[in-house]
């Protein structure tokens, strides 16, 4: 175990995350929350079902009653400030997006760091924090010492699978998930990454077969019933997807859900209905109007609805507005290519082709990426480029279904050359 800080630091520490508290325009509940050890157990628990929001807010109140009591012990309360950045860390990542939940994450981690630096949900903590703002070298650092002092450390495995599957080593997650499961069985966050780095490979049976075992376990969980729609849409089987979306949608409104519904009635080319799922995935409502995504997917749908271009337009430039903080990292492949397209869509040409020149460059392999290249070729006029792409794309694993369903590729589709490439024999890299 780590070095106890002494009780003045502490003070000082502890008087940072309420005062991160306060400038969020929130205080430590202690009215009614409960503080026991029991109440604490529970509240870490919550935490394993991270897109029930209603769980996580019960369990940040008893984090912080636990923290606020003058007589808890030591390793309680350290125990009680990793939970309570790492439930921090989820409300962020959840709808919400407000960088205030950072702030106070980082201010948690710092003191549950203090208290105990050999307590390994602690350096989880600092990880996801790290990892938060893009800081992804030390945060691999944080989840190899928490794994190093906890090999079971269920945050840390999550947290380090999900940065392997972010830098595009779906390989390294899916194996350092399947030892998880080893000590985590049937525990369905887990099922879900699992599912997601099997999804990344390209191994859409046993990513769905996951995502089964996850809604099967957790029938409540929006994001599983959101994760096997994408499957399901991936594989062309859009009509399934839309009866998974419709069952998670039975659970309660969620922003991924409707991101997933207006991308599966698009795939069907109900363009009003998805322009009105994805105008739900936007509202402060329902949805998440801080995620970039919701919006380009708002604009896909507005693009091909009569008389609404302009508005479409104001979409992908908000999306871009979003996408800022990420492009300035300039690291994630996904974020380029994306905002390479938007850009595309806009007609920014230049910004077009280096936005998606550097996603190429870093990701040469990536389906996604070069199917996201294809349209900013062609939508840019550069049929030649745009055919060479879609070749690469599906000599990656791209379905085909996608070149034939997407929109954008309607005249593409009409050129003798694709026709071509369509042809097994010819898909070749």
């Amino acid at each position: 175990r780590g070095r106890l800080a002494p009780r003045a630091a502490l003070a000082a520490l502890a008087m940072l995350v309420a005062v991160a508290l306060v400038v969020a325009g929130r205080m430590f509940r202690t009215a009614s929350a409960d503080a026991s050890p029991q109440a604490l157990l529970a509240a870490e628990q919550a935490l394993r079902s991270p897109d029930d929001t209603a769980r996580v807010d019960a369990a940040i109140a008893t984090f912080e009653a636990t923290l606020a009591r003058d007589d808890t012990p030591p390793a309680r309360r350290a125990r009680a400030a990793a939970a309570l950045a790492i439930a921090y860390c989820l409300r962020h990542a959840g709808n919400a997006r407000d960088t205030a939940w950072i702030e106070r994450a980082d201010a948690s981690a710092q003191l549950a760091l203090r208290l105990d630096d050999g307590l390994a949900l602690a350096h989880s903590a600092r990880a996801w924090v790290l990892e938060l703002r893009d800081e992804l070298d030390p945060a691999r650092g944080e989840y190899a010492r928490a794994l190093a002092l906890d090999p079971s450390d269920f945050h840390a495995l999550n947290g380090l699978a999900q940065l392997q599957m972010r830098e595009h080593h779906a390989g390294e997650a899916v194996a350092l998930l399947e030892r998880a499961s080893r000590t985590w069985p049937d525990e369905p966050t887990l099922l879900e990454a699992l599912g997601t780095a099997r999804f990344q490979r390209g191994d859409l049976a046993a990513a769905e077969a996951a995502f089964r075992r996850a809604t099967a376990l957790r029938p409540d969980s929006v994001v599983a019933w959101a994760d096997l729609a994408a499957v399901l849409t991936r594989q062309g089987r859009a009509e399934e997807a839309l009866a998974a979306l419709r069952q998670g949608l039975a659970v309660r409104p969620d922003a991924t859900l409707y991101e997933n519904l207006g991308t599966s009635l698009f795939a069907l080319g109900r363009y009003v209905e998805a322009a009105e799922a994805f105008e739900q995935g936007v509202s402060d409502a329902h949805g998440s109007p801080n995620d970039y995504r919701n919006w380009a997917n708002l604009a896909d749908a507005l693009r091909l609805l009569p008389g609404r271009q302009a508005e479409s337009d104001r979409a992908y430039r908000r999306a871009l507005e979003l996408l800022g903080p990420d492009l300035a990292a300039g690291d994630d492949v996904t974020v380029l290519s994306r905002a390479g397209l938007y850009a595309a869509r806009l007609g920014r040409a230049p910004e077009a082709a280096a936005r998606t020149g550097a996603a190429l460059a870093r990701a040469p392999g990536d389906p996604d990426v070069l199917f996201r290249a294809t349209l900013a070729a062609e939508l840019g006029g550069d049929r030649t480029t745009a055919l060479a792409r879609a070749r690469r794309a599906l000599a990656a694993g791209l379905p085909a279904h996608l070149l034939e369903e997407e929109p954008d590729l309607r005249a593409l589709r009409r050129d003798r050359r694709f026709q071509d490439l369509m042809s097994p024999q010819e898909r070749i890299p």
